[in-house]
């Protein structure tokens, strides 16, 4: 009799749906960030999250492609409103003295959050197909 599953204590990222089982080494997920394999003849892709150090597998019967840089200004955003909102305050915690420049720039921080954040909905918006 064989036995055909991964080794002991090997960290895989799987999903097991009714039609049968399929794993991904977390490993070379983190790595490569997308993974695909199916199950029964339905193509499923698994996803790495970097910044939970883990992964989701979805099927993914359409087939539709999927890259590791589709969310790659997701953060653009975050980074520009966090920046807007406790830049100033950074300054003066630090005590760095900041010019009229530097403080002007702060104004339209937020303005540019709002079109990096529509931006990018519309961006990955196109990629979606549906």
């Amino acid at each position: 009799m064989s036995d055909d599953r991964a080794p002991p204590k090997r960290v895989v990222i799987g999903t097991r749906p009714l039609a049968g089982a399929l794993a991904f080494d977390k490993a070379s997920l983190l790595s490569e960030r997308v993974l695909t394999g199916a199950i029964d003849g339905t193509d499923h892709v698994a996803v790495a999250d970097s910044t939970r150090s883990t992964g989701y597998v979805y099927a993914n019967p359409d087939s539709i492609g999927v890259e590791p840089a589709d969310g790659a200004a997701a953060g653009l955003p975050g980074i520009l409103s966090g920046f807007a909102c406790c830049g100033p305050t950074v300054l003066i915690v630090l005590g760095l003295q900041a010019s009229a420049t530097v403080l002007t720039l702060f104004q339209w921080l937020l303005p540019l959050t709002v079109l990096a954040l529509v931006g990018t909905l519309l961006w990955v918006g196109r990629k979606v197909e549906g």
